[in-house]
């Protein structure tokens, strides 16, 4: 009888379990009515540096937009690898 009991209990236990993300939960807001949330105010950072940056969006063509990259910021980049590098090997990914 006991081991029947048990059985009952937990098999109750597992349908509740499988059906409470279903149950419909009643919310301290009224039908109809929706609760007034304003967005977070993203503020507006300031940049780092002086340079006036080019619009990299407008550009369609991939390779131009690489190479005015690279005159922008390649010899910061360049000299960032030289920094990284130690005895003067070369810089690799892996």
């Amino acid at each position: 009888m006991l081991k029947y009991l048990f059985r009952l209990i937990v098999s109750l236990f597992f349908i509740w379990a499988l059906s409470y993300p279903f149950i419909e939960r009643s919310n301290s807001t009224i039908e109809g009515e929706t609760a007034l949330i304003k967005p977070p105010v993203k503020k507006k950072e300031k940049p780092l540096h002086n340079v006036k940056l080019p619009d990299f969006n407008g550009f369609s063509d991939v390779k131009e937009k690489n190479m005015l990259f690279l005159t922008l910021f390649g010899r910061m980049l360049r000299l960032k690898i030289k920094k990284s590098c130690s005895n003067g090997q070369r810089w690799r990914l892996h």
